[in-house]
């Protein structure tokens, strides 16, 4: 019985001996990453140790909402023409995915399995490549004349607008969808762009409410209007057998104010961002 209270007395003891020696080391280590992050950086570490401090001063930088709302109003010469840009925009897609459908249909007697299948195909190639070739351009070209991402975002819809009135005046379903191939795919252009440079030139701390802004603008605006111009037009200018002309309208009205909004935002765009 004495033996067997020694040998658990021993065996606590050195339990208790390994927590302690433990607890010592972690207390070393939490004072050495203490010191580490106290101490001034080597010359090697220079550039890094100051973006880790720029980090950590965003991130607990204490910014009201409102603080948002000032900024944006204090450079509206770069937001009010970006935001505005990207709602015309909004309308022209909104516009295109209600009523594309009962173009064909209602201009070459498609039937709804054959728009499906034949405008989908198109959609799914060129419609998600506008982007990525957009960000490639963007990467290489200079900053002399203002924002890469805005004058690429200028670029494509300017030549988004010709092409979708080329598209929608065409005389065959084949040569429509010709002319809508190339047009998805420039039209698709300032879809990650124009959150790329409103991110860029938004301070850390407010990206994410000007994210959500930007959103609710577009989506908002845009799903109410897009749909509702075009109708209008039809009813009360071109008629019902001119509804291709309702759409020619809107493209072209929206991607050449778009075009010009984005050139208009570039420059300083481009100041702000640096």
């Amino acid at each position: 019985m004495r033996l067997g209270q020694f040998v658990l007395a021993s065996a606590a003891g050195a339990d208790r001996g390994r927590r302690g020696r433990g607890g010592a080391a972690a207390l070393g280590r939490i004072a050495d990453r203490r010191q580490l992050s106290a101490a001034p950086p080597d010359s090697g570490d220079e550039r890094l140790y100051r973006g880790i401090e720029h980090r950590r001063e965003a991130a607990v930088s204490d910014v009201p909402d409102a603080g948002l709302w000032r900024y944006l109003l204090a450079h509206r010469a770069v937001f009010a023409p970006l935001m505005t840009a990207m709602i015309l925009y909004a309308i022209l897609a909104y516009g295109l995915l209600g009523w594309v459908p009962a173009f064909f249909i209602r201009s070459y007697g498609m039937s709804a399995s054959e728009v499906g299948f034949q405008y989908g195909v198109v959609l799914l190639i060129f419609g998600g490549g506008g982007g990525l070739a957009g960000a490639a351009v963007a990467a290489r070209i200079g900053r002399r004349f203002g924002s890469p991402e805005l004058i690429v975002c200028a670029a494509a819809a300017a030549l988004t607008g010709p092409l979708m009135v080329l598209a929608f005046a065409a005389p065959t379903p084949g040569i429509a969808l010709a002319w809508l191939a190339p047009a998805l795919l420039t039209y698709t252009v300032p879809s990650g762009l124009a959150i790329a440079a409103l991110q860029s030139a938004v301070p850390p701390q407010n990206r994410g409410m000007a994210a959500a802004l930007y959103y609710l603008l577009i989506g908002l605006l845009g799903m109410t209007l897009g749909p509702l111009s075009v109708a209008i037009l039809t009813d009360n200018v071109f008629g019902t057998g001119g509804l291709r002309w309702s759409l020619a309208s809107v493209a072209l009205v929206c991607a050449a104010m778009a075009a010009l909004l984005f050139l208009k935002a570039a420059r300083p765009h481009l100041a702000l961002s640096k």
